[in-house]
């Protein structure tokens, strides 16, 4: 308990003070090439694909550390994000290392859960790299398999890798590797998630709630598996134009529902042929409008249809219900991205019984919702900092 107290110092120290003292490196690990991996591959060599870790550890801190695997989520800056970045560095002040594997399909915006199990394997084979060198260096290892003590590993997702970093640890290539796992703004069912972003409403203990959605989620949807909905096989002009936004978005790094990307939103708009302008509208309405709920709503149950037939590893339920290691999962009360209610669904599918849940108005999915002071803040910290303690101290 102390020691776990102490990391969470630590870590929040980092996180406020933007200043981690801790070391950067850069790896290239050889990881198994996912099954839908093409082009957007970093290297393929004989079934292998070649991508770059960052790993961070504390600068002065020896001997034995644990480590964590942090995987990003569907975003142009991948490991790069700058909140991601942040994150790995308090993790790291903590007294951990911690391995960031670059997603390349996830990058390039495809919703591909297949790539997570090898993505992981990539990290793990970074923190054993840095592990051996610090052991060698620090005159710990004389060169045998025995010789360096074991570490404790965790997994951490966020967004779209946050469900699936948890199911991972139910994969068989991982058994026996991972401690614990961690979601933070993970989905727990597609069609409720994909619902939401349509239509603005989600549903939690039978109290409906409705919010403006962020439309980024409804680009990402709709620009992978639109031509696969039947009456849509023609529109690839209008996927394309959601994910010219999507990429828009993420290389200007501004919230995606500011109205600084209308110019954007029109230009793509005229790149769609005039019939098939009304769906892109539906898609992406100008940025003061969400789309119509009721045609959304359908819309949204087609699309999920499609995405399941494709890819039947997007809905995790079946993987998360075979997981059995401690599970942590935190999600932000506000997020409009992927509604709270979610994070209820994905730690009730958590086969473990050593899974924690942590919802809080400290935790946004992106700077959409910045926190304001008030006599709750202070309850607020106290709540997350539990939970930090809870993630921080499982490894």
């Amino acid at each position: 308990m102390a020691a776990a107290f102490a990391r969470t110092l630590r870590f929040a120290n980092a996180w406020r003070q933007e200043r981690a003292k801790v070391v950067e490196l850069e790896a290239v690990v050889g990881r198994e090439t996912a099954k839908s991996e093409g082009a957007d591959a970093t290297s393929q060599v004989t079934g292998a694909t070649t991508i770059a870790v960052s790993v961070f550890r504390p600068s002065t801190v020896k001997g034995v550390l644990p480590g964590w695997v942090v995987l990003h989520g569907l975003a142009r800056p991948g490991r790069r994000h700058p909140r991601l970045v942040r994150f790995a560095r308090a993790l790291a002040a903590s007294r951990a290392v911690v391995a960031v594997p670059e997603v390349p399909q996830w990058r390039a915006l495809r919703l591909a859960p297949e790539a997570t199990v090898p993505s992981i394997l990539a990290g793990l084979e970074a923190l054993e790299r840095e592990r051996r060198e610090r052991a060698t260096r620090d005159g710990l290892w004389t060169g045998a398999a025995d010789d360096v003590a074991p570490v404790t590993v965790g997994v951490a997702g966020f967004s779209f890798g946050g469900p699936h970093a948890i199911a991972a640890a139910a994969d068989d290539r991982l058994r026996g590797a991972l401690a614990a796992a961690v979601s933070f703004g993970g989905y727990g069912e597609l069609l409720g998630t994909v619902r939401y972003l349509f239509t603005g409403e989600h549903e939690r203990d039978g109290r409906r709630e409705r919010s403006s959605p962020d439309p980024y989620g409804r680009w990402i949807i709709a620009g992978n598996y639109l031509t696969l909905v039947p009456g849509c096989e023609d529109a690839s002009d209008v996927a394309r134009a959601l994910l010219g936004l999507a990429r828009r978005s993420g290389d200007v790094g501004a919230p995606s529902s500011s109205p600084a990307y209308e110019p954007d939103r029109v230009r793509l708009r005229r790149s769609v042929a005039k019939g098939r302008r009304q769906l892109f509208d539906l898609l992406a309405p100008p940025f003061a409008d969400d789309p119509d709920p009721m045609a959304g709503g359908e819309l949204a149950d087609r699309l999920v249809e499609a995405a399941l037939a494709a890819q039947p590893q997007l809905e995790p339920l079946e993987a998360l219900a075979e997981v059995r290691l401690p599970v942590h999962i935190v999600h932000g009360r506000s997020d409009r991205l992927i509604p709270y209610s979610q994070a209820y669904r994905l730690v009730e599918a958590v086969g473990s019984e050593a899974a924690r849940l942590t919802v809080t108005r400290l935790f946004t999915h992106s700077d959409q919702d910045r926190l304001r002071l008030s006599p709750g803040t202070v309850r607020e910290v106290l709540v997350f900092a539990r939970a930090l303690s809870g993630v921080l101290g499982g490894v």
